[in-house]
């Protein structure tokens, strides 16, 4: 689209199964025009208009409350180390509006199915690291095993693709304190980072 920087590097989404039969989130670049985000109108938005945003392969964003937004807009505009990124979150209870998921355990003993809120490409030098970024307004019960189910997905698909996979978790309360200019600002100030390196 004209005007906009590298217009030709946005995301696409690709399922895989590696280890554990969990499915695998692939980044590719294509040249192919950009798609308008078409919005379920039965689905919650919290009555926030869609966010445009440059940086992903859709036009716009489904934010589901202030902070999700903020955030958006933060990786969109104002990270300067974010190359693309993509909302993957929903406030449906059984359902989500996209079909990436990692198992866990919950407090009762029962299975959960825990759908990460954003996946994040950064530049690191002359390499990439791929985030799975979870925000959160508040701590629920439960918030514990789903960070550490997906640190352990960050490690596995790390090891099976030779790709360097983290997940960090983005309080409101910190994102609010450490008024970031950078992902790399949130990576260094969170206690709640997983840093995998790829195995040799």
């Amino acid at each position: 689209m004209p005007g906009r920087r590298n217009p030709g590097r946005h995301l696409q989404r690709a399922r895989t199964a590696p280890a554990g039969g969990q499915r695998c989130l692939r980044w590719r670049t294509h040249k192919r025009r950009r798609r308008v985000a078409l919005l379920h109108p039965n689905r919650g938005t919290g009555n926030l208009p869609p966010l445009a945003a440059d940086r992903t392969i859709f036009n716009y964003v489904a934010t589901y409350n202030d902070f999700e937004r903020r955030f958006a807009a933060f990786l969109d505009k104002k990270a300067s180390d974010v190359l693309r990124f993509a909302a993957l979150g929903t406030t449906e209870q059984g359902e989500s509006g996209t079909q990436f998921r990692v198992d866990y355990l919950k407090p009762s003993g029962a299975i959960g199915f825990y759908h990460p809120d954003w996946v994040v490409v950064q530049k690191s030098g002359k390499s990439e690291v791929n985030w799975i970024i979870e925000t959160k307004g508040r701590v629920w019960e439960g918030t514990t095993a789903k960070d550490e189910a997906i640190r352990d997905w960050c490690e596995r698909v790390t090891e099976a693709t030779g790709k360097v996979w983290r997940y960090m978790r983005v309080d409101q309360k910190d994102f609010d304190s450490f008024k970031p200019s950078a992902l790399s600002d949130l990576s260094k100030s969170t206690s709640q980072l997983s840093a995998i390196a790829p195995s040799n």
